[in-house]
């Protein structure tokens, strides 16, 4: 068990997943590490009726390999995640299955699982038992149309700071552009700034955070 659960020194602000190694994601054409998730990728998801589909990533949220932030290292038995501290992932808690931030873990909390050895055709469940505060390179942050993503055999949100049916019916008008605004165009829309996110998400992220009461 972990001695240490308190909030990182830094890194609070970073919706992602570290790079290197650390984290995995399983897409259509295999697994691959985080930072070579590309747009256009197709992303294996789990959908609320426990089916799996897979669902395009439509742009990187995050995509900065310097910067060096602490993350949330949850593991389960067979499981490790490393995942920044006010990002979402799905758990089960008392027989619900709910969206929460990395920092509202809790041991004992289940997480779904993906392995296709073990859980075949369909997401297994597995306990939380340890939680620690690690440091990581790199912040990458892929976004599905759908609005989930398998890392590291977890099914977590694409998602932090806003609660993500908020966040998602927010980047609506975004993903719709998407879908008929040619590439070049869209390159531009969603250009990154110095750390690596959309100038447009800033924005779009303050207006829905000004109208949510923590």
């Amino acid at each position: 068990m972990s001695s240490d659960n308190s909030n990182p020194k830094h890194g609070d602000d970073s919706p992602c997943f570290p790079g290197y190694g650390n984290s995995i994601v399983t897409l259509e054409s295999g697994r691959t590490y985080i930072e070579e998730v590309k747009v256009g990728d197709l992303a294996k998801v789990v959908l609320d009726d426990g089916r799996f589909s897979y669902s395009e990533v439509w742009t990187l949220a995050h995509y900065n390999p310097a910067t060096e932030s602490n993350f949330y290292q949850i593991e389960t038995d067979s499981r490790r995640l490393n995942i920044s501290p006010r990002h979402f992932l799905v758990v089960i808690r008392n027989g619900e299955r709910i969206d929460v931030m990395a920092k509202d873990v809790k041991i004992g909390d289940e997480l779904i699982v993906y392995d296709e050895l073990l859980y075949k055709d369909a997401p297994g469940s597995e306990e939380v038992v340890d939680i620690e505060v690690i440091e990581g390179k790199g912040v990458f942050a892929p976004f599905t149309k759908q609005g989930r993503l398998i890392v590291n055999g977890v099914l977590v949100s694409c998602y932090a700071e806003v609660n993500p049916s908020l966040a998602h019916a927010a980047l609506a008008p975004l993903r719709a552009m998407y879908d008929v605004t040619p590439t070049a165009v869209m390159d531009t829309v969603m250009t990154h700034n110095a750390n690596g996110v959309p100038y447009v998400f800033n924005t779009t992220f303050n207006v829905v955070k000004s109208l949510v009461t923590e």
